[in-house]
């Protein structure tokens, strides 16, 4: 449960190492950046009781299958991949192989309640244990359609347990499809924009936050922030080149930093 999680207040750069050292030798290799250190791990669709996962992402598909480029009507890992990338809610969690990358996203400006400033909120990186969550809820091993098995470990979109579960879940039989809360995945790195964030996904079945799961503290470590270290490490970060450009490599992602740099009267770094 949350109160048994490891949380670590981090206040310099010494503190900062020996704890990602730890998570390493632990195996806590994914990282994920929340704005705002109040924030739950639940996904997009589980936020909004309007939202209906299954309706949208078929739409999504109807509307888009006659684009450039979109994935075959059976191949539902890159429809959910390309939904997500797109910010269409999904059941998915974006997560980052890089602390840096989770880190970038954390010191965003968070959404501000009424009255409440930026200079209040605290912010929070999250580090998982994937192996250690597909066990928590996959169990030791997996079963192959052929009744073979083999150990649980970091799965990938490609496997015939993964791609069946999310066949399951949206109500397509699949003889090898298991029903569980919750998956770790490394899904096909299909876009750009993935692979400089070094993506990594959770798919969720349930709208229980993922750190209210049983055993969450087996599988998930918490780094929280004061709002006062937001600004300074934001610029710290981009002297590390760490910069929106450089996880969304697009012109949109040119553009938004640009007009970002422009906003605050800075310089752009190159000219």
């Amino acid at each position: 449960m949350t109160a048994d999680i490891e949380t670590r207040t981090v206040t310099g750069a010494d503190d900062l190492l020996s704890f990602l050292r730890d998570c390493a030798n632990q195996g806590f290799t994914w990282f994920r950046g929340e704005s705002r250190g109040d924030w739950r791990l639940r996904p997009q669709v589980c936020r909004n009781a309007h939202h209906d996962d299954m309706r949208l992402l078929k739409s999504f598909w109807q509307r888009s299958a006659s684009f450039p480029g979109a994935p075959g009507a059976d191949n539902l890992g890159h429809w959910i991949s390309l939904a997500q990338h797109y910010g269409l809610p999904t059941r998915v969690l974006d997560w980052s192989e890089s602390f840096l990358v989770a880190l970038y996203f954390a010191t965003r400006d968070p959404p501000l309640l009424k009255n409440e400033e930026s200079s209040e909120v605290s912010f929070t990186v999250w580090a998982l244990n994937p192996i250690a969550l597909n066990r928590a809820f996959l169990g030791d091993t997996l079963t192959t359609a052929a009744g073979g098995s083999h150990d649980v470990g970091i799965c990938s979109e490609e496997d015939e347990t993964i791609s069946g579960y999310l066949l399951r879940a949206f109500g397509i039989d699949w003889p090898n499809g298991g029903q569980y809360d919750c998956v770790a995945y490394l899904p096909q790195i299909r876009y750009l924009r993935m692979s400089s964030q070094k993506a990594a996904f959770t798919w969720h079945q349930t709208a229980t936050p993922l750190e209210e799961s049983s055993h969450a503290s087996n599988f998930l470590k918490k780094i929280s922030y004061p709002a006062s270290l937001r600004r300074r490490l934001a610029a710290d970060l981009t002297l590390l080149g760490i910069t929106h450009s450089s996880l969304f490599p697009d012109f949109e992602g040119v553009a938004a930093e640009l007009k970002a740099e422009s906003m605050r009267g800075a310089k752009p770094l190159r000219s």
